[in-house]
């Protein structure tokens, strides 16, 4: 009888977690859906401000700094996602000067590193990007370094704080609302290069005093000195790793970008930047899910719990992979119109967005194993196979682009991806005995399926009538996305499902 009413308690224990994470999960996803609309009208308006040479030496001028950042940042935005959520655990005031003290490591890095990007500019310019051209916008992002850098500590904090549909609105909603208004200007006053980097950086900017002016009130300062649980040795030592991990990942998701800026042409490298920004679309759902159910794996894990933080683990991993096969769906069928809308020039990378899609759904497929793994204390996993992976990716890009050029660098890249998820996937399993697949999973691809044969041939029609690419997108999407959820409507939605969209439909 107590085993009976033990296991009913873990129950409504678990479905009150979910309860409260899709709350966050409703309010994170409608910041994403809004931002990725933003996201696109900015991205179109970048591509039809400079071109595609322009358009390239913004994206390299943009991933120096970037790269930049990983070392000014040094994982602590990560590690405060870690430890904060344990500090208001235990009621612990230590939370404030934790920040406070990553804030100032981090904006001391950045100004140096800054400094030294400025005057190294034209060494990088002429002897790795081969223009001269660079020189002026190397030293322009420089002055963005430093911004980026603390938005990033004050976001992972925030986070921490179980507030990610806060970080949500600044980074989906507020920063692209900016950003696009200071776009437009530039756009009808016929500005160009310099004046886009200092519309990237304004809103960034805006979005760094907001969230410190709330962690001023959610963290306010102690009477008296707070007792340290939390040594700034163990958090060295968590937040260091995650700086290489992070590293990896952006090199593994930008070696592309880093090397195609020394084999071919910028505007080859115009045209592959705005097929990735169009491909990442395939992982909006990571945006959405990982920032809320981060914070919740840390916190099960301390408690031990590991039977509700196996479900939740599952529960995420269906609810990501449901949406980036929903998107690489539309994305499969239109997107050669999805390109055009960028400008005719950008049409030619519809064999690379295809390539690079591919490599974001077995991302997503993998489901929320690498946030698993990092959020229960297993980071130095992740860096060792990491490192290993992103060798491979710098072999690959070696070996393929100066042979293919920018088709070489997509099967490079997803090929990169789809490995590293793979080694992730068997690191979970082999430590605590979960995979995050179940028959629920084919509910999805089914639907999926019937939602690309609607689109197909929707598409066809209107090819035949004569339509623009405008109208086949709109009507040809609208009809993947009616298909699609009828036939999963005609299947049946599980509870967990039943109770996010129940939840989404709340005002």
């Amino acid at each position: 009888m107590q085993e009976a009413t033990n296991v009913e308690h873990k129950k409504a224990q678990y479905v009150s977690l979910l309860g409260s994470i899709a709350k966050q999960f409703k309010w994170v996803f409608a910041g994403k859906v809004f931002f990725v609309l933003l996201g696109f009208a900015t991205s179109i308006l970048l591509a039809r401000i400079l071109g595609t040479s322009s358009l390239g030496r913004y994206q390299l001028g943009l991933t120096v700094v970037q790269i930049v950042t990983i070392f000014t940042v040094a994982g602590f935005d990560r590690g405060l996602v870690r430890f904060l959520p344990i500090l208001q655990m235990n009621e612990n005031q230590e939370g404030r000067t934790l920040v406070v003290l990553n804030i100032k490591i981090s904006l001391l890095l950045s100004i140096a590193f800054a400094t030294a990007l400025y005057f190294s500019a034209p060494l990088l310019s002429f002897h790795y990007f081969h223009s001269d051209e660079m020189t002026d916008v190397l030293r322009v992002f420089s002055i963005y370094l430093p911004i980026l850098s603390v938005l990033r500590i004050v976001s992972g904090a925030v986070v921490g704080l179980k507030r990610a549909d806060l970080t949500s609105n600044i980074e989906n909603i507020l920063s692209p609302v900016v950003f696009l208004i200071l776009l437009l200007l530039i756009y009808f006053s016929g500005g160009e290069l310099v004046s886009s980097i200092f519309a990237r950086s304004a809103p960034h900017l805006l979005g760094t005093v907001v969230l410190i002016s709330f962690l001023l009130k959610k963290l306010p300062k102690s009477a008296q000195a707070p007792k340290r649980s939390v040594s700034l040795r163990r958090f060295l030592s968590f937040s260091i790793p995650l700086m290489l991990i992070g590293l990896i990942y952006f090199l593994l998701g930008q070696m592309d970008i880093i090397m195609l800026g020394y084999f071919v042409a910028e505007s080859e490298v115009g045209i592959y930047s705005v097929a990735v920004k169009v491909a990442m679309f395939v992982i909006f759902g990571l945006q959405v899910v990982i920032p809320v159910v981060r914070p919740h794996f840390s916190e099960l894990s301390e408690r031990k719990d590991f039977e509700t933080l196996k479900n939740l683990f599952k529960t995420a991993s269906r609810w990501l992979f449901y949406s980036g096969l929903f998107v690489f769906g539309p994305i499969l069928i239109l997107r050669y119109e999805v390109l055009n809308i960028f400008g005719a020039e950008f049409v030619d990378g519809g064999s690379i967005l295809l390539i690079l899609g591919i490599g974001h759904l077995a991302n997503v497929l993998s489901g929320t194993t690498g946030q698993m793994l990092v959020m229960t204390g297993k980071e130095k996993w992740e860096v060792a196979n990491s490192l290993l992976i992103v060798v491979l990716n710098f072999l690959l890009n070696l070996f393929l682009i100066p042979r293919m050029g920018t088709i070489g660098a997509a099967i490079a890249t997803a090929l990169s991806i789809s490995i590293i998820n793979i080694a992730k996937f068997i690191e979970v399993y082999l430590i605590y005995k979960v995979h995050p697949y179940s028959p629920k999973f084919l509910k999805g691809i089914l639907a999926a399926f019937c939602g690309c044969v609607a689109c197909y041939f929707v598409r066809w029609a209107m090819l035949e009538a004569g339509l623009g690419y405008v109208s086949i997108i709109v009507l040809a999407s609208f009809s993947f996305a009616a298909v699609t959820f009828a036939t999963i409507w005609i299947l049946g939605f599980d509870k967990e499902d039943k109770m996010l969209f129940e939840i989404l439909q709340r005002r």
